[in-house]
């Protein structure tokens, strides 16, 4: 006699997986599959293959991707030639199930693959009640094709499902139709029609916004904030409010996963906005509600948002002078968010210490700032993500020079060179300029502590590393090295040496006006009057003189400013010297 299957082994793993208690679910479910897995029996197989998609659902929720997507795997392949809707439905859904987590997995193409085999086994109809499944499928399809920048078709399948179902009132499918044409806006978007997709949007709203479905109501939100975050791209911050909050308003008592998701990214949008409206204290308090909302609530927060809300409300905070507030907020993202699966999260984390030490600096709390650039190193050095290397990179000049500051000169250099070997053999500019900061940092060290010869080895070093570069920036520190390089042979004596470093660096940089080379240009020229009046040469000193009044006398930036009135003190004494004292009484 075969054995039947008892519902209570199922019921009772579902319990268990709603309740949290995932490898007690996957072991329930396990249980059935041993029990009841080698029968033939109708009830049998279906209630066995229902055990393996949710194992699988189990399995997904506790990170274990690759065995969920063989249970799945498994399913499809066990029961694909079956028949009854149960049966089906389990196939159906384990395709789904396997098309969402490798689209969460970041493997798009294989997401879509298993999306159109559901297309392509239960599009024809013949199950009705696959209907549903056929169109969650076809949306799938749509986010796939989007990210793998195809929006033409991620356009026709939404209109294939608005096609087929969108006149259809199965509650079942209404959310369905309500995805589609959310799905729609994204791929007008992908297309570079925001003005359509924003149409689409408010289409969408407008026809289901009074709808009672979870399902139907969780693309409503999403339409309404998906509207806001194009009208405030697009410069309409105040429209995009009206959206924000009326997400807000709608939905924030709801403990539906998906609609808090979509509330907490209106909390932080609405956020931005007010802040770009010059509305701080809203932001502020827009920002603090969505941190309150994600630290009291039971279900698991959107940590990207998590971390963002506070981001910007330190940010805020700072802004305001509440120091202490807003070294709290960054705290909390560096506790919460320096490990994880997703990238962003410990990057976010790292910039959170980085801002954390830049405002301890501001505030002059000198060995607090430096504990953070230490902790920068010791907890992101190792790391190969391109935006935290940035940090990385940043946290050592700012080491650097927190470690020169506190007196502390062999620690300052030996950041810097243990930095430069760290990040010497990058190509990406940002941690390149990182470099060349903390070679301008060494030289002066070395020269404030009177070793000027290597100073100067310093100097000539970002020559060779930066010289031929056509970065602007880059170049900056070249013009950095080649002034210094002048000071450092005035220091050893070297007027000469001295007088053609900074002639150098105006042939090479002083041309155009370019305001980057400002500073330096400016102080190569000052240096050069000053030295030339020293060597008993007044004529061609004051020739300088006059070349950087000429050049500077009509700008308003300080350092200009600052040039031209020390060249002019400086011109009134050579003038003095040379007797010319009428000339001099004049300047």
């Amino acid at each position: 006699m075969t054995s039947r299957a008892r519902p209570g082994g199922g019921v009772k793993a579902m319990a268990l997986a709603e309740g949290g208690q995932l490898e007690e679910a996957q072991a329930a479910w396990d249980q059935i599959v041993r029990k009841f897995g080698a029968s033939e029996a109708r009830a049998d197989l279906e209630q066995v293959s229902m055990a393996r998609v949710n194992k699988g659902k189990a399995l997904g929720r506790l990170g274990r991707a690759e065995d969920a997507l063989a249970a799945w795997n498994d399913v499809v392949h066990r029961f694909g030639t079956g028949n009854g809707e149960v049966l089906l439905r389990a196939v159906a859904t384990a395709l789904l199930c396997r098309g969402g987590l490798l689209a969460d997995m970041g493997r798009p193409a294989e997401a879509l693959a298993a999306w159109d085999e559901v297309v392509a086994r239960f599009g024809a109809g013949g199950v009705r009640a696959l209907d549903g499944a056929v169109a969650n499928a076809l949306i799938g399809r749509a986010v796939a094709l989007v990210e793998l920048d195809r929006p033409r078709d991620a356009l026709a399948s939404c209109d294939e499902v608005l096609g087929r179902f969108g006149a259809r009132r199965d509650p079942a499918l209404l959310g369905e139709v309500a995805a589609a044409m959310v799905g729609r806006g994204h791929a007008l978007v992908a297309l570079n029609r925001p003005g359509e997709a924003m149409a689409a949007w408010g289409e969408m709203a407008e026809r289901f916004g009074t709808a009672g479905a979870l399902r139907v109501q969780e693309q409503v939100a999403a339409a309404l904030s998906n509207r806001g975050t194009a009208l405030f791209q697009s410069g309409s911050a105040e429209e995009a409010l009206v959206d924000f909050e009326a997400v807000v308003l709608r939905y924030a008592a709801s403990d539906a996963p998906v609609l808090s998701d979509i509330v907490a990214r209106a909390l932080v949008n609405r956020g931005n906005v007010l802040a770009a409206l010059k509305r701080e204290k809203e932001a502020l308090l827009s920002w603090d509600e969505a941190v309150r909302r994600f630290a009291a609530s039971r279900l698991p927060a959107p940590a990207d948002l998590f971390a963002l809300a506070l981001m910007n409300k330190a940010a805020a905070l700072a802004q305001a002078g509440r120091a202490e507030g807003a070294l709290e907020a960054l705290g909390e993202v560096a506790a919460r968010f320096g490990a994880g699966e997703r990238p962003e999260l410990p990057a976010m984390a790292a910039r959170a210490l980085m801002n954390s030490g830049v405002l301890l600096e501001g505030l002059d709390r000198q060995e607090e700032a430096l504990a953070i650039w230490k902790l920068v190193e010791e907890r992101f050095g190792t790391s190969d993500a391109a935006e935290i290397l940035v940090i990385v990179a940043g946290s050592f000049v700012h080491m650097a020079a927190c470690l020169f500051e506190l007196n502390r000169p062999e620690e300052a250099l030996a950041a810097c060179d243990r930095a430069v070997e760290r990040f010497g053999g990058s190509d990406a500019p940002e941690i390149l300029e990182a470099v060349g900061d903390l070679l301008v940092n060494k030289g002066i060290v070395l020269a404030r502590l009177d070793r000027n010869e290597a100073a100067l080895a310093v100097w000539d070093e970002i020559e060779r590393r930066f010289g031929a570069s056509e970065a602007p920036r880059l170049l900056k520190r070249v013009a950095t090295a080649l002034v210094s390089k002048g000071m450092t042979h005035s220091a050893l004596g070297r007027p000469e040496d001295a007088l053609e470093a900074w002639a150098e660096a105006d042939r090479r940089f002083g041309a155009g006006d370019d305001p980057l080379f400002l500073d330096e240009i400016a102080a190569a020229l000052v240096n050069r009057g000053m030295v030339l009046g020293l060597l008993g040469r007044p004529e061609d000193a004051l020739e300088v003189c006059g070349e950087t009044v000429r050049r500077f006398g009509g700008s308003d930036a300080p350092v200009a400013f600052e040039a031209v009135a020390q060249t002019l003190a400086s011109k009134a004494v050579l003038l003095s010297e040379l007797g010319r004292t009428g000339e001099a009484l004049d300047v």
